[in-house]
């Protein structure tokens, strides 16, 4: 869905001749901005995973792309890691106060006043003079319907379940493994552990990028 939403957004960010920051949910992994990110024809991806990039890099990359294109489309993270980015939202929740905190202690995103899509346009804007604007995606990332192969997975892994509770098992997991739906036990499940981008995947969209940036 996210993919569908920055695809339809080529057409009027085109015919205004500006840069689009999309902003994609994802606090510490990268993975869900770079696919969509790449299947919604972005031309430049920048995920908390690889954060050695400055912003004036950034201006001279949009500019060339703007230059060849006419319009330019990035994709973010809602979370950043860029020592700049940091700094300047910082100094705005100086001002303007935290977010509330969620059950976990983290600050909700959805609540913030500022976000780095917005602090990138701006700096992108201010360094570029090229009109640039902020798409904050949130929950489109996650909506609609389930596909086929959802309500697939979904009915094979509750009947997986329901198996599991007629036997009396306890303490067991339904998972896919290997492409499988079997069960694990609750001690095999990985805790806190994220599923980061690595630097090989990363590596082949910036071999499929109009133009490459950052350079990791």
């Amino acid at each position: 869905m996210a993919a569908d939403a920055v695809r339809n957004l080529h057409a009027t960010t085109k015919t205004h001749k500006m840069v689009l920051v999309n902003q994609f949910m994802g606090r510490n992994s990268g993975k869900l901005t770079l696919y969509g990110g790449l299947a919604g024809g972005c031309h430049i991806i920048l995920i908390p995973e690889f954060p050695g990039w400055t912003l004036s890099g950034l201006c001279e990359k949009v500019k060339e792309l703007h230059d060849r294109f006419g319009y330019v489309m990035i994709a973010i993270n809602e979370e950043l890691r860029q020592k700049e980015l940091i700094e300047r939202k910082n100094q705005l929740q100086a001002l303007i106060g935290e977010p509330p905190k969620d059950s976990f202690g983290h600050p909700l995103l959805s609540k913030e006043l500022v976000s780095y899509a917005e602090i990138m346009a701006n700096a992108i804007e201010s360094g570029t003079g090229i009109e640039s604007r902020a798409q904050i995606l949130a929950r489109i990332c996650r909506s609609g319907p389930p596909s086929a192969y959802d309500v697939w997975l979904g009915t094979k892994m509750g009947l997986r379940a329901a198996d599991l509770l007629t036997s009396d098992a306890s303490g067991r997991v339904v998972v896919v493994k290997n492409g499988k739906i079997t069960d694990i036990s609750m001690e095999e499940i990985p805790v806190g552990e994220t599923r980061s981008v690595s630097r090989e995947e990363y590596e082949d969209w910036l071999a499929l990028a109009p133009i490459r940036f950052p350079d990791v």
